[in-house]
């Protein structure tokens, strides 16, 4: 959930990019806090396709993020 905090604080720092950067990064934000508690429930019920897909969404919203803030993301 760190990954989690993180993002909502980059986000709250969205107000000094412009507004269609400020966008991207709320939109990324949004599905990165939905995709980890979606890891979280989903490896609670050991259901590892739901925990790939989850995943999958996560890193996406991580690598949209670091590509506004032109941070390099790790793979």
């Amino acid at each position: 959930m760190q990954a989690k905090e993180l993002a909502l604080a980059l986000q709250q720092r969205g107000a000094d990019l412009p507004m269609s950067a400020n966008n991207q990064v709320r939109i990324a934000v949004r599905h990165l806090v939905r995709a980890a508690y979606l890891l979280d429930w989903y490896g609670d019920l050991g259901n590892k396709n739901d925990v790939d897909d989850a995943y999958g969404v996560f890193g996406a919203s991580v690598s949209q993020i670091a590509a506004v803030y032109d941070v390099p993301a790790v793979p």
